[in-house]
């Protein structure tokens, strides 16, 4: 990462400060430049460019970088920005180690960490435990057909937001339902094992 910035603060940017942190490299310019007459595109598609190749070159694996520019209005604007990173680099980097020193050990005791400090796990909302998923099902709709006049049932896909997917194998199960071809899942009797 070092390199790489280096290298974007070399290649023609005016470039006055570089700071990593993480996967990520903030350039300040000089005041007033006027490289490339400041056009937003030239200047995101070709720092990308640069920073990709310098870390492909540096680390020896391939890396690949997009870019945005933030204006920002006055110095004190600037001053906020790069403390905000700063900030948003110690964090993480707090949440890092946490997370490693954690990961040694097992759930239970991450249970009682938690509850210890006021969280029963268990009690939390499933979505947060397990995630959502989203998936099209086919559902039912009876109704009456306005050309003969006598009830009948139909059926229409409907997008499926599930908060309470279930767990270990049924959950793989429900996946693997869901990615057998649509005849196959909605032909009568169709058997969940074809595919």
């Amino acid at each position: 990462m070092v390199q790489a910035a280096r290298h974007l603060m070399r290649c023609g940017f005016e470039v006055v400060y570089a700071y990593i942190e993480s996967d990520e490299i903030s350039l300040l310019f000089s005041y007033g430049t006027t490289v490339f007459d400041r056009k937003e595109q030239k200047f995101n598609s070709i720092l990308a460019g640069e920073a990709s190749v310098a870390f492909t070159e540096a680390f020896g694996t391939p890396g690949v970088f997009d870019c945005r520019l933030v204006p920002l209005p006055t110095v004190e604007v600037v001053m906020d920005y790069f403390r905000w990173r700063q900030e948003d680099s110690h964090r993480n980097a707090l949440n890092a180690y946490v997370y490693w020193t954690l990961l040694g050990i097992g759930n239970e005791l991450k249970k009682e960490l938690l509850f210890d400090a006021g969280i029963d796990y268990e009690a939390t909302p499933a979505w947060q435990r397990w995630g959502t998923g989203l998936y099209v099902e086919t559902v039912e709709r009876r109704g009456v057909n306005p050309r003969t006049g006598e009830e009948e049932t139909g059926y229409r896909n409907a997008l499926k937001v599930n908060h309470n997917l279930p767990v270990g194998n049924p959950y793989g199960e429900m996946v693997r339902g869901l990615s057998l071809p649509s005849f196959v899942r909605s032909a009568p009797g169709g058997d969940s094992q074809k595919g």
